[in-house]
């Protein structure tokens, strides 16, 4: 079964200049063609395998004025970064990818694993944060991710 982590981002840029941010928080290299704009480097296996994938618009948002049930912690962030490796731990290198991320930038970020799973936020003003599994980005659980709620 294939599997997908998504990094989430508030950064206010246009696609181009989060990949080109992407590319060297991560010590990667950017692709723009057609198609998008994609960021990869080498996963940290010895296998010579990438992990990466393409930046594009937030296109998970709900209305404006969401019904408190469909609220969710993805909205408000502008930015989607699709991270799939090639060879090694899909879910390690991820987390490595928004570790790197994080800690190179200001902009706050989620990492979501299939869509359905918050794994870890991060903002400035209140840290990191790793969830318990189980965590989902929707509304049930937004007492354990509020602080990452952005306006």
């Amino acid at each position: 079964m294939s599997t997908s982590d998504h990094i989430f981002l508030r950064t206010g840029l246009g696609v181009s200049e989060v990949a080109r941010g992407l590319a060297e928080a991560l010590g990667g290299q950017v692709v723009e063609n057609a198609d998008g704009a994609f960021v990869s480097r080498p996963t940290t296996s010895t296998d010579g395998g990438e992990v990466g994938g393409e930046v594009r618009p937030n296109s998970f948002v709900v209305p404006a004025e969401p019904e408190p049930d469909e609220l969710s912690v993805l909205d408000n962030y502008d930015t989607i970064f699709e991270v799939r490796a090639t060879s090694g731990d899909q879910t390690l290198e991820a987390g490595r990818v928004f570790t790197e991320i994080v800690e190179w930038s200001a902009w706050p970020a989620l990492l979501v694993h299939n869509l359905d799973t918050l794994v870890s936020a991060w903002n400035p003003s209140a840290g990191r944060t790793d969830f318990p599994g189980g965590t989902t980005p929707d509304a049930v659980d937004r007492a354990l991710w509020q602080p990452y709620e952005l306006s």
